[in-house]
């Protein structure tokens, strides 16, 4: 059952314009391409212009036919607008949101997914997927271009069979049937992680999300039983917020259900108690200097009441999955990208990546780069581009809503080194001004060792 809500607006922005607004290319207003593969909406903020001109003169430029992507960016109140409006009349790749910018990380990002969810389905009619990622994001665009095209066939097929691979059309029944008019199939394309959602029936505004203990394989089996310490919570998987990819019904499915949810969660932002919110340090400012804070009125009305579970902001990725797991009379087919997602600390890929997730803001557009041209030269090579398979398993029902989730996990084309690569030899051969490796075509760099990992 979908979370009772009050009925909220979107917080109020004057359509008129100001001299803090976007001049131009807004996305409501936006005329994009109509049957397109997928939408891709960079989220970024006015100040990370280094981060955008990293992924511009990386994956931004080999963009297929097939995809639409834009960098994504509340477009009200901007501190910076003239610059930020330069850059969009420059490159013409921003879309600006209807939304204020200076809105905090506790609330900012889920309120640009809700409203990029909303102007992605009217600027790109017809789309298959619409997609997210974040500014430190490289991704192989004909791989995932490909990877997407094998996840529709995926839908489109009579069934899956559990434990087999696929490359399109399956045999076999598993209960994911083709699409009906009463209960749509809908596809999530990520890594994924699983959480709970806490939400307190004494204490109302008190909710966010709970983790729900790490699990090497969170879509494997059904994880329905509430947490000890968040009574009537139960887990749900959800797409990990760096990039993920979910077809055209299901975002209308989620803003249909749940939209409200989300636009209450943001309008409430400064007076809910959460960690890192307003409320919650003031509270711990509060603990650790035991004295009233300076202007208060009265000590025992601000921050925080004592005893409540420590929930974490409405992280749009979490929240996300929270609902999807509310639709009812939907069938959600996940295709989990483990093995060809790389999100850890370090500059390591595989010949298999299909996108990496870069720790280090400071290094991303060196790396962006060096990645995006061993990863080329890798291509020309191998059958690493295309091809991906996919390994299912079995169905298990929502613990919220009234569907199933079904499972498959995308596999490596066959031939395609799955084995992860150091590749800070890329970093020194360029650094130091190594004239051999400036010279070679191709520079190949070591594999790492499990143990040697970073």
């Amino acid at each position: 059952m979908t979370p009772p809500v009050q009925a909220v607006q979107q917080p109020a922005v004057s359509l008129a314009g100001n001299v803090g607004d976007a001049a131009a290319f807004w996305c409501h207003e936006h005329a994009g391409a109509s049957g397109l593969l997928a939408a891709v909406g960079i989220f970024s903020y006015e100040p990370r212009v280094s981060m955008r001109s990293a992924i511009r003169s990386s994956w931004l430029s080999s963009m297929p036919p097939s995809f639409a992507a834009h960098f994504v960016l509340r477009g009200r109140d901007m501190q910076s607008a003239a610059t930020v409006n330069g850059e969009a009349a420059e490159h013409r790749d921003m879309l600006f949101l209807n939304a204020s910018s200076p809105i905090g990380r506790t609330a900012g990002p889920l309120l640009s997914l809700v409203s990029w969810f909303e102007c992605s389905l009217r600027a790109f009619p017809k789309v298959h997927f619409v997609g997210k990622c974040d500014d430190d994001m490289w991704m192989h665009v004909l791989g995932m271009e490909s990877l997407l095209w094998g996840a529709l066939a995926l839908r489109e097929a009579d069934g899956i069979k559990a434990g087999g691979h696929s490359s399109g059309l399956l045999n076999g029944l598993l209960g994911v049937r083709a699409s009906t008019p009463d209960e749509p199939t809908e596809l999530v394309v990520g890594r994924f992680e699983r959480f709970s959602w806490f939400q307190n029936q004494s204490y109302p505004g008190h909710e966010g999300p709970v983790p729900a203990g790490f699990n090497k394989q969170p879509l494997e089996r059904a994880r329905c039983k509430p947490i000890a310490r968040a009574q009537n919570t139960s887990s749900f998987p959800f797409p990990k917020g760096a990039i993920f990819f979910l077809t055209g019904g299901a975002v209308q499915s989620i803003l249909g259900a749940m939209r409200p949810h989300a636009l209450q969660l943001v309008a409430t932002d400064a007076t809910r108690c959460f960690r890192y919110s307003a409320q919650w340090r003031l509270s711990m400012s509060r603990i650790q200097h035991n004295k009233r804070p300076r202007g208060a009125v009265s000590h025992e009305r601000l921050g925080c009441p004592r005893g409540l579970i420590d929930v974490l902001p409405p992280y749009e990725d979490v929240w996300t999955g929270f609902a999807l797991d509310h639709l009812s009379k939907t069938r959600i087919l996940v295709v989990d990208i483990q093995g060809a997602l790389q999100d850890s600390y370090g500059f390591v890929a595989a010949q298999a990546t299909l996108a990496w997730h870069s720790r280090v803001d400071t290094a991303f557009r060196t790396r962006a780069r060096l990645l995006h041209n061993w990863s080329a030269d890798v291509t020309r090579r191998t059958n690493c581009g295309s091809g991906f398979r996919f390994k299912c398993s079995q169905a298990m029902s929502a613990c919220h809503g009234d569907h199933k989730w079904h499972y498959c996990k995308a596999i490596a084309p066959e031939g395609c080194d799955i084995k992860p690569y150091d590749l800070f030899d890329l970093l020194c051969g360029g650094r130091k001004g190594n004239s051999s490796a400036r010279n070679k075509t191709t520079v190949v760099a070591r594999k790492v060792r499990s143990s040697n990992v970073r």
